[in-house]
């Protein structure tokens, strides 16, 4: 198995960012580790371990993190099929009625995140995702993909314009409120509806075209 030598390195960075803690609260009164007031601070020799060890373990792990992220995209850039998917997933798109109980909260204390809820109506596509599961992913197959986003995102920024459009004419039934509960909600909504746009036009250009040969 190869080693990888960052992940070491991260390791070894964090290893002494908790000695270095260790060390603070033992010998150097806790400085660096509990809150400080920095306007009268004054640097000592024992805070050097601190003052290393917490930079070089940042920068290690974010190191770390955007290799694994880059990683994992050229592995799915590298892919020949597509991720295996129970269709079933798309029933996690029922989650979206739960945007409707922001009806409820904001009446009873303005809040307003339930209505974020509307974007998981994008889950939906998971079912024609996985309709799609262990595809091969050809040339014919990749224009299709491209061409559905394309046309979601298009259909996404139409909505978007026609909303601002309305909302640039002034506050709905001349309420803040009301506008800004529309704003969340459409937003979401059209954000869920890309998601599902993606996938469902993918589908149906995909099979539509193997029909057609």
């Amino acid at each position: 198995m190869k080693k990888n030598p960052l992940f070491w390195t991260t390791l070894a960075a964090v290893l002494c960012l908790i000695l270095a803690v260790g060390a603070s609260l033992l010998f150097n009164e806790g400085r660096w580790v509990y809150p400080m007031d920095l306007s009268d601070y004054r640097f000592r020799l024992a805070d050097l371990p601190m003052l290393l060890a917490v930079p070089a373990a940042a920068v290690s792990a974010i190191a770390l993190i955007c290799q694994t992220v880059c990683a994992v995209r050229q592995k799915q850039k590298n892919a020949r099929h597509t991720r295996k998917l129970n269709p079933w997933l798309g029933l996690l798109g029922f989650f979206g009625l739960l945007g409707f109980l922001g009806l409820w909260t904001y009446r009873l204390n303005g809040d307003l995140t339930p209505f974020c809820f509307f974007v998981f109506f994008g889950f939906f596509g998971f079912f024609f995702e996985g309709k799609m599961s262990d595809t091969l992913m050809d040339e014919r197959f990749q224009e299709n993909s491209r061409r559905a986003q394309l046309d979601a995102f298009k259909a996404g920024f139409v909505l978007l314009w026609l909303v601002i459009l309305v909302v640039g004419h002034g506050p709905l039934f001349g309420s803040m409120e009301y506008t800004a509960i529309a704003l969340v909600s459409v937003v979401s909504f059209v954000l869920g509806l890309v998601l599902f746009l993606s996938e469902y036009l993918l589908y149906r250009y995909d099979h539509g075209g193997a029909a057609e040969e």
